[in-house]
């Protein structure tokens, strides 16, 4: 087990009192996991995330957060398989979580329980090798990673440039529909919607970064790649970059010209992805689920005009649902990209992200 009392950097932005802070905070919840019954059923309790990585974002100028803006990530890894168990050890961490976010005013999350297999989907995920690569385990063991070599991310899936396109996209469409929900958005709702276009800044290069099988660890690495390209974006990815690790607020003005332009890079690269992935093997064991979204998926747009998207058909769902928001929730106008309102305000919208929920 590490020492996480240690001097151990989890903020990209020095500060020794955020890091004494979060040390305390790390050692209450170690030290809670540890009087709990099940206790011996954890194998280990990891913080991932940019903390566990050592690159945490840092809150200065709200009194209130404590220092911390990023939410904090544990996965929890067990010996045991048994679903009550497993459901008694998620309460309880749960219970645990809530707590903490009182105390931090970030969100705190214990991934469900899981016990951690070779052959699992979730070892075959980007969060998965950057989990691998760089983490804090706060509770338990450092063995439970020992089955696993060190991650080669210059061969990361097609899958995961996939999801990242799909997931940014999403969000740069949910903080259209928050932006227009109000006539005047408060400071939460800015925050949320810089942050959605930051990521989908960061989530279109690193998506084109994993297609060209040049993705690496640290994103300081990858921001440095890009820019000595001169790469489309490289300046916005820096500007991501530093909000991700210390946020500053936006007039809504500023705002709507930056969705416009990631909202123009998303596009863009993903058509790129399209253009340029070489496609994984699909596993027996996922064409079930393919089988079983699809009849879902034409089940909801079969009253909206059917599928939007040509040959649909057995794809993978997170294909499927990537090339609708490309095909009809991006659009380019005078050079930029916009959400498409016609299609944002539609049911057609509501029941894409219905989808995107249950099967992303």
């Amino acid at each position: 087990m590490k020492n996480i009392l240690g001097e151990r950097k989890h903020f990209a932005i020095a500060d020794a009192g955020a890091e004494a802070m979060l040390r305390a905070e790390l050692s209450r919840l170690s030290g809670e996991i540890a009087s709990l019954p099940e206790a011996g059923e954890i194998d280990a309790v990891v913080l991932g995330g940019g903390y566990g990585r050592g690159a945490g974002g840092l809150q200065k100028d709200v009194p209130d957060r404590i220092g911390l803006c990023n939410d904090l990530d544990f996965f929890v890894f067990t010996n045991t398989v048994d679903p009550a168990t497993l459901h008694t050890i998620n309460t309880k961490l749960e219970a645990i979580a809530a707590a903490s976010r009182a105390r931090l005013a970030v969100d705190v999350d214990f991934a469900p329980a899981r016990k951690l297999k070779k052959e699992s989907e979730f070892v075959r995920s980007l969060m998965f090798w950057e989990l691998l690569a760089g983490h804090e385990v706060i509770f338990g063991s450092e063995a439970v990673f020992a089955p696993f070599a060190a991650p080669d991310f210059g061969s990361v899936p097609m899958a995961e440039a996939e999801r990242l396109l799909l997931n940014r996209g999403t969000g740069l469409l949910l903080a259209w529909k928050r932006r227009q929900s109000k006539q005047t958005p408060d400071a939460a709702d800015l925050e949320y919607i810089a942050r959605n276009i930051h990521k989908a800044v960061l989530g279109a290069l690193d998506a084109r970064l994993i297609v060209e099988h040049r993705y690496c660890f640290q994103i300081e690495d990858r921001a440095a790649l890009l820019r000595e390209e001169g790469c489309e974006g490289a300046v916005r990815y820096a500007e991501a970059v530093a909000y991700k690790f210390m946020p500053r607020q936006y007039e809504l003005a500023e705002l709507d010209s930056m969705h416009a332009e990631a909202a123009g890079l998303l596009l863009r690269n993903t058509e790129y992805f399209f253009a340029k992935r070489q496609r994984d093997r699909i596993l027996l064991r996922d064409r079930m689920k393919i089988f079983i979204f699809h009849l879902i998926y034409g089940l909801f747009f079969w009253k909206m005009g059917g599928f939007r998207t040509a040959a649909a058909f057995f794809r993978p769902p997170r294909e499927v649902l990537l090339r609708e928001l490309w095909m009809h929730a991006l659009e380019k106008r005078q050079g930029k990209g916009y959400i498409a309102t016609q299609w944002a305000t539609s049911l057609h919208a509501e029941a894409y992200l219905r989808l995107w929920l249950r099967f992303n």
